[in-house]
């Protein structure tokens, strides 16, 4: 078997990570035949573990196999990847610890997929310190300090590696920052142009390649740009047919289009081949939309066993959806709560504020919904909760900013959240209580 599978770079965004690699660091031969992608990660796994029974102590093909592990723990769902992932890297890191920035790298990454993420920034802060000239490091720090809220070094981090700010490994972390600092549209330049890039190089699979359509995607959804997800996610599945998720975000786009039975059909596609507690999530609100009240609440209840199965990796869109749905707010606030011990960055403070709000307690809530928005984000669901929030606290002028923005970009609200949005706006501007 070929060797195969070298490191180039590794990605994160949103506490996904996403491992690539080239064979030999040359595209395929003109007329050789394409492997699937899956299968060459089966041989890949199967091949590194046979090299491992025959040298126990490699650190290499620990890491190696680590870094095909996590590819197939994103690509298939299996969590229990990330876990093996973790195990391997340690092990390669206690081999050999001095130039194996490599396996401290992945070490991060499988933190980060188990939202681990105090623990992950931690382990990428001593990965900088041993080896602060590598640009890639830097930028995975920087994305382990954003998920925890630490905005402030993330910034450093970036500028430090501002040169380098349209290589693939990092340009992502760049169209994060401008979200959060309320630039969606450079954002989504940033991303346009890493597509494309990405699209000219014949070193990545289809999978990887997709991987930039999906992150673009996600982006517009959460503004409320739905012919943009939609031309993103047509030309991800172009480059990964039946790629999950890419289909779990046309289960969002089919929701947010208020097409639910299509966001049926998909969500039911997507959990036959992946168990994705968002796609029940999705379920529940489908049904709860069309008015299939046992069925909503069939999924619901699994969401719930989801979420208590795993208190130290408390989901932001699972919360949500148990509070739109009309489920105890109480849980998620422990949980939301028990998860900014550690977090505070933007969206874990909006679902604390959100889940506090909806148990009745908006006072507490005021607090943290301004401090999910210091850095001026302008993502509509983010001003939709502080507008609802800052109305029930009294702050007129500031809710109706807030709900203002909300509707603008409406297209990534609920049907319900926009009627609510324009009841509260409509209140605030007679100046009624």
């Amino acid at each position: 078997m070929r060797a195969f599978l070298t490191i180039v770079a590794i990605t994160l965004s949103g506490g996904v990570a996403a491992a690539w690699f080239l064979r030999d660091g040359e595209p395929a031969p003109a007329g050789a035949s394409i492997v699937a992608p899956s299968v060459v990660r089966r041989q890949s796994i199967a091949f590194y573990e046979h090299r491992l029974t025959e040298d126990p102590h490699s650190a290499l093909d620990m890491a190696q196999l680590a870094a095909v592990l996590m590819e197939d723990g994103r690509m298939t769902g299996d969590e229990r990847a990330f876990v093996k992932a973790e195990s391997l890297a340690r092990r390669s890191l206690g081999e050999r610890t001095r130039r194996n920035g490599r396996s401290a790298a992945l070490l991060v990454n499988a933190l980060l997929a188990q939202h681990r993420f105090g623990e992950a920034a931690e382990v990428a802060r001593e990965l900088v310190a041993s080896d602060p000239e590598t640009p890639a490091y830097r930028a995975l720090l920087a994305e382990a300090l954003m998920e925890v809220g630490d905005y402030n070094e993330a910034i450093q981090l970036l500028g430090s590696v501002r040169s380098r700010r349209a290589d693939l490994g990092i340009a992502p972390r760049f169209a994060r920052w401008a979200e959060l600092t309320g630039q969606p549209g450079e954002a989504r330049r940033i991303l346009l142009a890493a597509r494309e890039e990405a699209s000219r190089r014949p070193d990545l699979d289809g999978e990887q390649r997709a991987w930039f359509s999906l992150r673009l995607a996600d982006l517009e959804l959460r503004h409320g740009r739905l012919r943009g997800a939609s031309s993103a996610i047509k030309a991800g599945l172009r480059e990964s047919p039946g790629d999950w998720r890419l289909l779990l975000a046309s289960v969002r786009l089919s929701v947010a289009r208020r097409d639910y039975q299509a966001a049926i059909r998909a969500a039911e596609e997507v959990i036959a081949t992946v168990p994705s507690a968002d796609a029940f999530a999705l379920l529940a609100t489908a049904h709860a939309a069309l008015g299939h009240d046992a069925e909503s609440k069939s999924y619901a209840t699994a969401l719930e066993g989801v979420v208590r199965s795993q208190p130290s990796a408390s989901h932001r869109a699972w919360g949500l959806a148990l509070i739109d749905l009309g489920l105890d707010a109480g849980e998620v606030v422990a949980l939301a709560a028990q998860d900014t011990l550690v977090r505070h960055d933007a969206y874990s403070l909006d679902l604390l504020a959100w889940a506090l709000h909806s148990a009745g307690r908006s006072a507490e809530a005021v607090g943290l919904a301004r401090r999910a928005l210091s850095l001026g984000s302008v993502e509509p669901i983010l001003r939709y909760h502080a507008g609802m929030i800052e109305a029930s606290s009294g702050d007129r002028a500031t809710a109706e900013r807030h709900l203002t923005l909300a509707l603008r970009g409406r297209g990534a609200l609920t049907p319900a959240q926009v009627d609510s949005a324009k009841h509260a706006l409509d209140v605030v501007l007679r100046g009624e209580n």
